[in-house]
């Protein structure tokens, strides 16, 4: 929340004790990050999870820098990750990161068997494009692009895939796939 000066956000109260006080649930939204009154926050710094900044729809979004023993860097050498974080995610109190933290802990210690999962469920047609286009179903071409923890039991896995698109894969609380498909 802005603490500096008299603008008061959207649906704000101005006699709010330094505008401090969610406008949504009259909490004080520097104790607690809760859905309505995240996106009053300013940055959230997490030590495994970096700079998280909320968007428009009160998720926390950064990103993380993955050591190249887990996920090789991009062509460009960007060894960066986006990381997305709903609301309540955590499992624990809403403004608690440390669940997410370890979620996404988990799915890179068991990132090679996603691969694996992600090329074994990959839809049929999918499958077919990618042979048509006379490239193989490769696990290098692979490429993880994104993290986005939806729940305590789901996080959904972003593999990049060249010009065929992404390969979303679900993933559940303890670190295994459970669903494939392609996003364009």
């Amino acid at each position: 929340m802005d603490t500096t000066s008299d603008r008061v956000p959207a649906g704000g109260d101005p006699a709010c004790h330094l505008h401090l006080l969610c406008p949504v649930c009259g909490a004080v939204a520097s104790e607690r990050l809760a859905p309505c009154c995240i996106r009053y926050a300013g940055p959230v710094r997490h030590p495994r999870l970096g700079v998280l900044r909320a968007d428009a729809e009160g998720r926390l979004v950064g990103g993380i820098d993955i050591d190249p023993a887990v996920r090789s860097a991009a062509a460009d050498g960007d060894g960066h990750c986006e990381v997305t974080i709903a609301p309540g995610a955590s499992g624990a109190e809403p403004g608690d990161l440390d669940g997410a933290a370890a979620h996404v802990r988990r799915v890179l210690d068991v990132l090679e068997a996603l691969k694996d999962f992600a090329l074994a469920h990959a839809p049929a047609d999918w499958r077919r494009s990618c042979e048509a286009a006379g490239e193989p179903l490769l696990r290098e071409r692979l490429f993880l692009g994104g993290l986005d923890v939806l729940s305590p039991e789901a996080i959904d896995v972003a593999f990049a895939c060249g010009g065929l698109g992404t390969l979303l894969v679900r993933v559940d609380g303890s670190g295994r796939g459970r669903e494939v498909r392609p996003v364009p």
